[in-house]
This record gives structure tokens, sequence and C-alpha cells, in this order.
């Protein structure tokens, strides 16, 4: 176990739940002789056991989390496929129990990548076009859409829309307070919900209404892990190991794209753009596709924004300390800053 401490730098003793999971795991001849946990995050909390002196990662999906049992069968069919056709930089499913809301899979070697090489991008980019070689096969008609999947200009819209709905009742309580370490906050939110309406507007100027409400055709989407950076990536010498699928599925490939170059802190490096523009010469040819691509990335800079001020929206605001507010404004500020340059790097001067 020596090796785990050594991947990982936050790596807690849990001896106070899941002791049911590992009696039921007895039961299928898996006797747990230690484990740790490696991550613990909102949707779900992994763990790494040691069996027999082998690793393996058991992966629990929380019981207050909405769509719990989508996530694992999303998972699931999604390391199925990749099993099946023989991409083998991936977990193998062991097993899973649907009411529990567990997974077992093979243990994966690697490291968290802290310096994104060239190489690193073509590889990520390589299993991205890898694994859509097998969109026709049987095992790909098992996988479901992926859990925020849109196919039409429209819902990609109100996608995002809807993020910022859920901050109107937030911003008006924030409002109420009169506290000026919250101005910051404010001219966010204010920026945002008026980018959102040049978004929308630049939109009805350049599609029609039919181009605005038609998803795209099926042989026109692709397999994608959703959660695509490399956060959710362990390199082992030179090869590049891909984890976590609990969001992947049947995708707008456009909206890849835009993950790919806007990702906040785990993406492709701009100077890779290469790799990125690779993938999408093969995949993305629509008609009128460079305000596609403007409109969309204008659009999921905002969605990352909104994922960005999740966190500070889900607490008590009152509660809220001075330090706390500056990561979260810092935060914002800089997003906004580099996601704005990487779009205007690529299609020249976009409305800030």
């Amino acid at each position: 176990m020596e090796s785990i401490r050594k991947n990982y730098s936050k790596i807690n003793k849990d001896s106070s739940s899941h002791e049911l999971i590992f009696n039921k795991l007895l039961k299928y001849g898996i006797k747990v002789d230690d484990y740790r946990v490696v991550n613990k995050g909102i949707n779900s909390k992994t763990f790494c056991l040691e069996v027999n002196k082998e690793k393996l990662i058991l992966k629990c999906y929380p019981d207050d989390i909405s769509g719990k049992r989508e996530r694992l069968l999303r998972e699931l069919s999604f390391l199925n496929f990749l099993d099946l056709n023989k991409i083998n930089t991936s977990p193998k499913v062991i097993n899973f129990d649907q009411n529990d809301n567990w997974i077992l899979l093979s243990w994966v070697e690697g490291i968290n990548i802290k310096k994104i090489t060239n190489s690193d991008a073509n590889k990520l980019i390589y299993f991205l076009k890898n694994i859509q070689k097998y969109r026709n096969t049987d095992t790909a008609i098992e996988i479901m859409n992926a859990s925020e999947a849109k196919f039409s200009l429209q819902n990609h819209f109100k996608g995002v829309e809807e993020r910022f709905k859920r901050f109107n009742k937030i911003y008006h309580t924030i409002k109420q307070l009169n506290d000026s370490r919250l101005n910051s906050f404010l001219s966010i939110i204010d920026d945002a919900f008026k980018e959102l309406d040049n978004i929308k507007e630049f939109a009805f100027k350049k599609f029609s209404e039919n181009e605005w409400i038609t998803e795209i055709n099926i042989n026109e989407r692709i397999l994608s892990p959703s959660d695509i950076g490399f956060h959710n990536i362990l390199k082992n010498k030179s090869t590049l190991n891909f984890i976590d699928f609990e969001y992947a599925g049947w995708d707008d490939p456009r909206k890849l794209v835009c993950d790919l170059i806007l990702q906040p802190d785990h993406g492709i490096p701009l100077s890779y753009y290469s790799s990125i523009l690779n993938f999408k010469n093969e995949f993305i040819k629509f008609k009128n596709n460079k305000f596609h691509e403007i409109f969309l990335l204008r659009l999921y800079r905002l969605k990352w924004l909104a994922i960005i001020l999740n966190p500070f929206i889900s607490s008590n605001i009152e509660l809220l300390n001075k330090n706390k507010l500056n990561i979260c404004n810092k935060k914002s500020f800089k997003y906004l800053n580099e996601s704005y340059n990487r779009i205007n790097k690529i299609h020249g001067d976009i409305p800030k």
C-alpha cells in the first residue's frame, strides 16, 4: 500500500462506514484486508482496497445524490464498452451492486499529470478518436446519453440558462445584505446575465429558427467521457490511463470541443490547440460551423463560470469569511480573462 501514499497527497482512513459493502463483498469471495480513501467528492467516494495483496478500486455513490443509479450505470456501460473493444487504458469492472450503488474495479497505476506535454495532449485526443471507431457496435448501443447531453443549439442555451436561473434567489438575497464584501460577486453575476443576453442576441442574428431548434443527427453524435480533462487521467510512464466515466455517454462533439478548450484547471493548453483541431476537423462538419463554435464557446465559458461559483452560492452567505470570498472572486476573474483570451486567439475579436 506504500505506493498509494506516494501517488495521492490526501489519503485518510475511514473506519466508520462502508462495512456493509465489505461484508457483501465477502459473499463474492472478496475479503478486504485493508483500505484507504483515495477520493472523497460530492458525487462519489473512492477507496483503494487491498485484497490478497492486490489493489482494487471501490467506487460508491452517496444515497442523497439524485441520479446516483444513472451515474453507476453510465460508468458501468462505458467501462464495459471500452473493455469489450479492447481499449485497455481504463479500469476493468469486477463487480457492482445497483441497489447499494457501488462498483468494484481493477486498479490502474499512475500519477496525476502536473505539467501537460504535447505528447499528453495528443494521447488524450487519440483516446477520444479511438473510441469513435466503435460507435456502431452493439456495445455502443448499450450506452446512455451523457448526463448533460444536448443536441440542438436551443437546448445548449437552455442548459446554461437554467444554471444561471438558480442564481436568481441567492443574487437577490445578497443584494439585500448590503455588504460591500459581496460587490465583486454581484458584479460577476451581473456581467454573466448580460453576456447570456448577448449570446442569445448573437444566436438570433446568425441562426435560422430551424437551425436553432434542430438536433444533430444520430450519426453526427459521439461517445464522450463528458467530464474530460487531465484531472481524470493517470500517467504511468508513457501510458495515459483514463478514469471516472460517471457522466459519460452520447453527446454533441461541439460540446466536447468547447470543454477541451475551456476546462478551467485541467484542459489542453492552448499551445497544443492543433491536437484539438485534429479532432474537430474529423468529427465536426456542420454548415455554418464557425458561428456555431463561437456561440457555443461563449456559452460554455459561462457554464464553467457557474461551476466555479457553485460552491460559493451553495454556502451560507452570511457565514462566508473574507478569505473565501476573495478566493472565489480571484478564481472567477482569472478564469473569465483566461477563457476570453483562449476564444479570442482562436476566433479573433470576440465581444468581452
